[in-house]
């Protein structure tokens, strides 16, 4: 039998205090121990109260007698006025002390099955933590039922969270492989690059103008706001996707956080590790309204990434932190359909112009390739696109003849001379012959032959 909403059942009660279950923004409503018109209400959210539950474990709380009654020396004057972490909770302390300890008094007793005495407030650490549980889970529910139609689960959370790297030859469609698996799933996209920090990925403090002053506040990275999401919506799958993981140093961008990418069977972290900043922490707490002790991936949270290791200005994956990834291989596929109708202008040792397809260039060059280089080294069916093709006039598209001369034949003059014409000795020749409005043979004769052979 599922339980109730504990804020419902404390909603019920009827005592001089009464209390309404939280809102939209979680923010639970209060009154004073006034009846009738002179009722007055105040507010505090559900990550507030948590807070406060958890700091009535420290010391400071736990040495009061809570067998006597509440009285405000002991902790309206004292105790909430200089121990509650929360500000605007100190605030409402020292100003509501009943009421605020009546509200927590209350969900104590109920989350323990408690007789319930607004006067009295049992803090045994057990009796909180089964409190703080109660109250993180029924939110959790909460937020699962009230989803839109078709994307919840019957309010239970998703499981099966993993860690997919996609790798393969450049242009074989990495990229749309990870959009077309989170397609219309919450996520959260961010591009690796040389100079990215662990603190660029994570969050950090960062300076915010507040009318006439400059204070710090944390500003979240794509990997806070991806775990924000998760927890507030699990009943959902949420992603996190990275292109380029290798184009920075990951190891370092990921940090600590490289311990979370062990997962259990349903998706979880098996271990947690510390925020790295109290101001990271509270955060995260605000935004779930939840209570966050480490950083932990739940089970709907994945990590998606690309890597193409055949790139200039990439660095090497550690051995550790890659087999903690499951690695999806993609192919190089000439088959697929949509580059059907790519078609390029290319001129044929007679000087004619002919129209051959994409899919006949590169797989030709990819024959011709194939035998001295690794395949990710090779050309994928999505090198080019048709907007390359466009800018070129129809044209081979002088960033594919850039790759081939510069970069991947630089040091090799004997493919180079199978593929283009033997006369050709300099790049800048290389492009005046294929652009303009004269355009010239640039392919050898022979390497001609297999373009036609791979058309047929």
């Amino acid at each position: 039998m599922v339980q109730p909403n504990i804020f419902d059942v404390v909603a019920a009660l009827d005592t001089t205090t009464r209390l309404k279950r939280p809102d939209a923004d979680n923010n639970v409503l209060f009154s004073n121990m006034q009846k009738g018109k002179k009722r007055e209400w105040y507010s505090m959210s559900v990550s507030q109260i948590v807070t406060c539950l958890e700091d009535y474990k420290k010391p400071e709380f736990q040495s009061i007698d809570t067998s006597l009654p509440y009285h405000d020396d002991r902790w309206r004057k004292t105790h909430y006025k200089l121990h509650f972490s929360d500000v605007v909770m100190r605030s409402l302390g020292s100003a509501q002390g009943s009421s605020v300890f009546s509200v927590l008094a209350k969900l104590i007793q109920k989350a323990n099955d408690l007789d319930v005495h607004h006067k009295l407030c049992p803090i045994d650490p057990p009796l909180l933590d089964v409190t703080i549980a109660r109250i993180q889970n029924d939110m959790i529910q909460s937020r699962a039922l009230s989803s839109p139609a078709g994307e919840s689960n019957q309010g239970s959370a998703k499981t099966g969270g993993e860690n997919i790297l996609f790798y393969g030859a450049p242009g074989t469609g990495k990229s749309y492989k990870m959009k077309d698996k989170t397609h219309k799933s919450p996520n959260v996209t961010t591009v690796f690059h040389s100079d990215m920090q662990n603190s660029d990925f994570l969050g950090a403090l960062k300076p915010a103008v507040n009318g006439k002053n400059v204070t710090y506040l944390f500003s979240p990275g794509p990997f806070a706001k991806a775990l924000r999401d998760a927890y507030k919506h699990p009943d959902q799958n949420v992603y996190l996707v990275i292109e380029e993981l290798n184009r920075a140093p990951a190891m370092a961008v990921f940090g600590e956080l490289f311990q979370l990418l062990d997962r259990k069977d349903n998706g979880e972290s098996v271990y947690g590790v510390s925020f790295p900043s109290e101001e990271f922490q509270a955060w995260l707490n605000k935004e779930t309204s939840m209570v966050h002790e480490e950083i932990r991936l739940p089970s709907n949270f994945s990590i998606y990434a690309s890597i193409n290791s055949a790139d200039q200005g990439v660095y090497p994956l550690d051995t550790a932190f890659r087999r903690r990834w499951h690695q999806e291989y993609i192919h190089i596929d000439w088959n697929d359909t949509k580059i059907a109708d790519r078609t390029i202008i290319i001129i044929k040792a007679d000087g004619s112009v002919a129209n051959w397809s994409w899919k006949a260039l590169g797989g030709a060059l990819n024959k011709e390739l194939e035998d001295q280089y690794p395949e990710d080294r090779l050309l994928g069916q999505w090198w080019i696109n048709n907007r390359d093709i466009e800018n070129s006039n129809g044209l081979v598209p002088n960033k594919l003849l850039n790759y081939l001369w510069d970069d991947l034949l630089r040091h090799d003059e004997e493919t180079k001379k199978k593929i283009f014409k033997p006369e050709i000795q300099r790049f800048g020749k290389l492009i005046e012959k294929n652009n303009g409005s004269d355009p010239k043979q640039i392919f050898s004769d022979n390497f001609l032959e297999k373009i036609v052979a791979q058309d047929a």
